[in-house]
């Protein structure tokens, strides 16, 4: 009986060491981050083997990116922090730049561990990791409160959220490109210092607005935030205007094609909001073309909610009644149309002006997750799922770099 009991529990601990180190997840309160990732955050860092200032700051950092422990002396003129001459006086060698390094490790796994337990997370050692590197390089400050990056971290966000969230807290291209590679290695358990091509870039610019916060705050006029580019997805929320309709996002300032959705083809591009002016009318708008929006859009028919032509953007007249068109549509003819005007309804719907004339279409409705679509009525105030000025503190950097 007892030769039994010793066969099953060797096979027990055969089969246990046959599993895959990355396949077992480890509990939330007890994972420490892996020589993998140590080996990305050192190739990120850079390894300086003398201290350097952080432009515009007292802080100096050293080796792979900790704080000097030496003392410095800075000075101020005009209320900003001045060059000091201390930059480069201290030393360090790789050996000791990896144990600074690996201090301040140590207390990232603590704070990650106790974010994931408060907030009944079990996350996996690429995660874990993911988070340490992002928390190294930004601070911990994204841990409490209801940020963007704690939300899509605690609601398991898909990767374009992710992505959204955490371009952020990037201030410039390099920070841009940590970004990928930490969202590579949280969603993908990617450990690699290149930067993912999957990832890209898409800049909004509000021409003339303002994008919003989370909090209904108006703040900036343009934006970049990253994205996924094998998937389809949402924009950012809506920009507003003082007497302007928001009418959604456009490929160009000037005669574009409405973009209702984000996919790949727009990577690396620039997307413009388009508005309408509130003093334009269904009444008054063939009077305003010249202040109303210039598109430059192929449709095709099936696109339309009717094949029906009318000479001002609406079905019914100021007493409710139906407008006759002022023709229909010969699907076998016109298989495309083209738009050089489009108006948005007080219903939400889209209306075209064709070229050559006083003669509008209305198109069908269509989600904003269609990336093929073109048409109208779409929902474009979506939820929102990024915020755009909060910048990382220096005191976060600092707090995350020196263990404290």
């Amino acid at each position: 009986m007892k030769k039994r009991i010793v066969c099953v529990l060797l096979t027990l601990i055969m089969l246990v060491s046959l599993v895959p180190a990355t396949a077992l997840t480890a509990s939330a309160a007890s994972l420490k981050t892996s020589e993998a990732a140590i080996t990305i955050m050192k190739k990120l860092a850079k390894f300086s083997a003398t201290c350097y200032q952080v432009p515009g700051t007292n802080e100096f950092l050293i080796g792979y990116g900790t704080v000097c422990s030496e003392k410095h002396s800075t000075t101020y003129k005009d209320g900003k922090v001045e060059n000091s001459e201390d930059a480069g006086t201290h030393k360090v060698t790789q050996a000791q730049a990896d144990q600074a390094l690996r201090k301040v490790i140590l207390s990232l796994d603590e704070q990650v561990n106790s974010f994931a337990s408060s907030n009944n997370l079990t996350l996996s050692q690429c995660q874990h990791d993911a988070l340490v590197v992002f928390s190294f390089d930004v601070g911990t400050s994204w841990m409490t409160g209801s940020g963007v990056v704690k939300t899509a971290i605690v609601s398991n966000a898909g990767t374009n959220d992710l992505l959204k969230a955490m371009s952020d807290w990037a201030s410039d291209d390099d920070d841009i490109c940590r970004r990928k590679i930490e969202v590579n290695m949280y969603k993908n358990g990617i450990y690699s210092d290149v930067v993912p091509s999957s990832f890209g870039t898409v800049t909004y610019n509000a021409d003339g607005g303002v994008l919003t916060e989370t909090d209904g705050s108006a703040n900036k006029s343009s934006d970049t935030v990253l994205f996924d580019t094998t998937k389809t997805s949402a924009h950012i929320p809506a920009p507003v205007r003082s007497g302007y309709k928001f009418m959604g996002w456009y490929s160009a300032q000037y005669d574009g094609k409405l973009v209702p959705a984000l996919t790949g083809s727009y990577n690396g591009s620039t997307l413009w909001a388009g508005w309408q002016p509130t003093s334009i009318t269904v009444e008054n708008v063939n009077n305003k073309l010249d202040i109303a929006h210039h598109i430059n859009e192929t449709l095709k028919v099936s696109q339309l909610a009717t094949k029906n032509v009318y000479s001002t953007p609406t079905k019914k007249d100021a007493d409710n009644k139906d407008v006759e068109p002022v023709r229909t549509i010969d699907a076998e003819k016109e298989t495309t149309l083209t738009a050089v005007r489009d108006f948005i309804d007080d219903s939400g719907n889209r209306w075209c002006k064709l070229s050559g004339g006083n003669e509008w279409v209305l198109l069908g409705a269509s989600s904003s997750n269609d990336s093929g679509y073109t048409g109208g009525k779409l929902n474009v105030t979506v939820t929102v799922t990024n915020t755009y000025v909060n910048r990382r503190a220096n005191d976060s950097a600092a707090s995350a770099k020196n263990g404290s």
